[in-house]
């Protein structure tokens, strides 16, 4: 791994991703550039702002790449996989679970219902998940310790 991958912590990029973010933002400064050229046809653009607003362009794309660069990994961020490796984390209630309701997992809200329907779980009380079902999450509660 090279030294910058170090410094700027993305270990998990790939040739597929670095390709994918070049070849939108390339497409991005096109248009950047085709509009500054619209705007030069109606107000004069010196060449030194020109050359200036397309560097700081392209400057901004490298800088946010360490920043972006999991939202190009699109072979992992399918919500199924997502929701896959969910299994076996601790999530708590948001919402009173009944069977059905919402709940925090990883900082993010999702739609869950309960593994037992019989059951009903209060706002703030931690759950397990336990698997999927489409796009709903399929929890438990969590053991008491006591």
């Amino acid at each position: 791994m090279s030294v910058w991958h170090k410094i700027m912590n993305i270990d998990g990029v790939t040739r597929k991703i670095i390709f994918r973010y070049v070849w939108i933002q390339a497409l991005e400064t096109i248009v950047f550039i085709l509009i500054l050229m619209l705007i030069n046809r109606w107000v004069a653009i010196p060449v030194w702002f020109f050359a200036g607003a397309c560097a700081v362009w392209i400057l901004k794309d490298i800088i946010m790449f360490p920043f972006v660069w999991r939202a190009y990994d699109w072979d992992r961020n399918r919500e199924s996989d997502q929701m896959t490796r969910m299994v076996g984390m601790t999530g708590i209630v948001h919402r009173q679970l009944n069977p059905c309701g919402y709940i925090h997992v990883r900082g993010e809200l999702w739609e869950a219902k309960m593994e037992d329907k019989t059951l009903q779980l209060d706002q703030g009380r931690a759950v397990t998940v336990t698997g999927k079902s489409g796009h709903i999450l399929i929890v438990r509660p969590e053991k008491e310790q006591g």
